[in-house]
């Protein structure tokens, strides 16, 4: 309880950002979502699951954190209307279980003076293992790696009021783990259609 009490201010505030995001991605969707918005959100996830096309899954998942993010900030007092980009550094990584053979072999020589010699030769090999489904044979993976974010751009009616880019910079930076350098709030145009 001594510990609690001594964590600071940005410590509760990155407590509190974090329990917002477990809610906000635990709670359903409504029911108005359309066809089309979940017919992308199938889209994205295949392509987050299947690195086939790298550029595309880039592409989808970006556009996937885009709609999450510009529907939490929506969510937020005083920021009003976003856009919202996201730029990727690099498209992920899938690891496969591989299966390794290693193999050592010591050697001792002497020769006529009674020096000796030791020698060690060690061979290893690789081969991926394979899950069987059905009649196809897919690696197996034990772990991915999302892509990493590289920047964030929010565009935000209220983007004109230090309090509101704050609250979107540290948002930000608690959902993606961005430095603050990388993340860019300005006000939305008036002048919009």
């Amino acid at each position: 309880m001594n510990r609690l009490r001594q964590l600071k201010k940005s410590d509760w505030i990155a407590i509190a950002l974090t329990g917002v995001l477990i809610l906000i991605i635990a709670m359903p969707l409504s029911p108005k979502q359309s066809d089309s918005e979940s017919t992308a959100e199938q889209e994205t996830a295949a392509a987050v699951l299947d690195p086939g096309s790298t550029q595309d899954s880039q592409n989808v998942y970006a556009a996937a954190m885009e709609k999450r993010l510009k529907h939490v900030l929506g969510q937020m007092e005083g920021v009003g209307e976003t856009e919202v980009m996201i730029t990727l550094s690099d498209s992920g990584e899938t690891i496969v279980e591989k299966d390794q053979k290693e193999q050592r072999n010591r050697i001792e020589e002497s020769d006529a003076g009674g020096g000796t010699r030791t020698t060690t030769e060690q061979e290893t090999e690789e081969t991926t293992v394979y899950v069987e489904n059905g009649s196809e044979k897919q690696p197996y993976v034990t772990k991915e790696v999302l892509p990493k974010v590289e920047g964030v751009l929010v565009v935000a009616e209220g983007g004109d009021d230090p309090r509101v880019i704050s609250d979107i910079s540290d948002t930000v930076m608690a959902l993606f783990r961005v430095e603050a350098h990388k993340i860019k709030v300005v006000k939305m145009s008036s002048s919009r259609e």
